[in-house]
């Protein structure tokens, strides 16, 4: 704001050496200057300049000692510490001095970086007017970073690397930068994922935990249980499970066969379990020289002794040299099967 200017007072008649006053040609008495009519107004007027430079420069006064207040409202303080100290401090990517350090920051959201020997640590930190924010960092402690972890429906149990952390919703912010491993378990099912946290940085998990498909497939009839629990499969084979690990058994006792697999089920997701059967073998015996073939592949003459075959059904057909054929139908199982080839008998 520029200043008001006041006005120059006028000038008044200069008393004479012998207390007279020259003018009009002759000596007059010297007299008290005239206030009224324009030397009274002027008077006035300076007056009123006056005047408002006065309330002008209140008004300035007033304004100023406002602007610091209001200026005030905008600061607030931060207390850096370090073990060891000495730590380089840098905020909004400014440096701000070397731990312990206190400083004046304008209120609102900064980033801070501290730095030592080598390393960096960083964090965001929120100013608010009146309030010191203190940001200590003891370099011998491993960096953390910040998990946000969220599921539909709620309430699921959080396990982080094996120990019991909450209930979602949940936030951890003491995990050590790398990669963990995070379970949800809940009535509706379980999911386990991998997180990687980076340092000073927030992650978020958020899952939905609804059942998914187990899809069977195998050369052989099996039935299929989880524990003491049959499961149904249905036309297309598949069978509706919830999210999270199943210990699945494929059997077929007329075969011998067992199997028991480990099967991760995803919301909503497919997984297969293929079942490969394992081998036994099979012998065949009859007339020599007689041609064998197993489910349509010529295998040798016969004898025939301990051929690797895959256990379950196998189409044997033996073919002698006047080109009489023998056919037959064997459930081969885990024990050596064996065949007797008579082509006396019908």
């Amino acid at each position: 704001m520029t200043p008001f200017t006041a006005a120059p007072m006028p000038t008044l008649p200069s008393r004479a050496h012998g207390g007279l006053v020259k003018g009009m040609g002759r000596i007059l008495p010297q007299v008290r200057p005239d206030l009224s009519g324009l030397g009274r107004l002027t008077l006035k007027v300076a007056a009123s300049v006056l005047l408002l430079a006065a309330i002008g420069g209140a008004a300035m006064v007033g304004k100023l000692k406002w602007d610091d207040f209001a200026a005030a409202r905008r600061i607030g303080t931060a207390t850096f510490a370090s073990v060891p100290s000495g730590a380089q401090v840098f905020v909004d990517g400014q440096p701000m001095g070397t731990t312990p350090v206190h400083v004046e920051l304008p209120v609102g959201r900064h980033d801070v970086e501290l730095r030592l020997k080598g390393q960096k640590r960083g964090q965001p930190i929120e100013i608010v007017h009146g309030e010191d924010v203190p940001v200590a960092i003891d370099w011998r402690a491993r960096p953390t970073g910040v998990l946000q972890a969220t599921t539909s429906p709620p309430g699921a149990k959080v396990i982080v690397d094996g120990k019991p952390r909450g209930v979602t919703p949940l936030t951890l912010r003491d995990l050590v930068v790398g990669t963990h491993t995070v379970v949800f378990d809940s009535t509706q099912g379980t999911i386990k994922r991998e997180i990687t946290i980076g340092e000073g940085k927030t992650e978020s998990l958020s899952e939905a935990i609804f059942s998914g498909w187990l899809q069977v497939t195998a050369p052989i009839e099996v039935t299929i249980s989880e524990g003491a629990r049959a499961l149904q499969l249905d036309s297309s084979n598949r069978v509706f499970l919830r999210p999270g690990v199943h210990e699945i058994t494929a059997q077929n006792k007329e075969l011998g066969f067992s199997l028991t697999q480990t099967i991760e089920i995803q919301p909503g997701v497919t997984a297969n379990l293929d079942i490969e059967t394992p081998d036994s073998t099979i012998t065949v015996k009859g007339p020599d020289g007689a041609t064998v073939f197993i489910d349509g592949e010529r295998v040798g003459d016969i004898p025939i002794v301990n051929r690797q075959v895959k256990i379950g059904s196998r189409d044997i057909r033996v073919v002698d040299r006047s080109g009489a054929a023998y056919h037959i139908t064997v459930n081969v199982t885990k024990a050596p099967a064996q065949v007797n080839v008579d082509f006396s008998k019908p």
